[in-house]
């Protein structure tokens, strides 16, 4: 698996991305705002900013209200990063190696706006915390 970026949580996205743009981030797209429902019918309900320096990546998330899927992460951690995403070819292998490796799944692939409605997933294992995977080729480009 390759990494795909860091995502950090922020309790605004624009005072972060300002933030981050004075350390010498370049804002690599549109402030997003998924609110894509996903399988259970709720949606995530966040905005979602990346950000790129240096061949590193972040992701900015900001929840748009309580409902969204990081509000009580952000109300409980504060600001800060919370996941590592991944590139896979293969979401539904990828899943079933991390499930056998004591993973669980914290939710099921869904579109994601933000990779151009390509399926990510997000997985949590004690001692690792919050994982995220995204299906890409390996040809994808930060």
């Amino acid at each position: 698996m390759k990494i795909d970026h860091i995502g950090y949580l922020c309790k605004n996205i624009q005072n972060s991305l300002e933030e981050f743009q004075n350390l010498g981030y370049q804002k690599q797209s549109e402030i997003y705002q998924d609110t894509l429902p996903l399988e259970d019918g709720q949606s995530r309900n966040v905005f979602i900013c990346f950000l790129e320096k240096d061949g590193y990546r972040i992701e900015l998330v900001t929840p748009i209200n309580k409902d969204s899927v990081v509000y009580d992460t952000l109300k409980k951690r504060g600001e800060g990063p919370y996941h590592i995403c991944y590139q896979v070819k293969n979401l539904e292998a990828e899943l079933e190696q991390m499930i056998e490796q004591g993973y669980f799944v914290i939710q099921e692939p869904n579109k994601a706006i933000a990779f151009q409605n390509s399926r990510v997933a997000f997985l949590f294992k004690m001692g690792v915390g919050i994982i995220e995977l995204v299906e890409r080729g390996f040809d994808y480009v930060i």
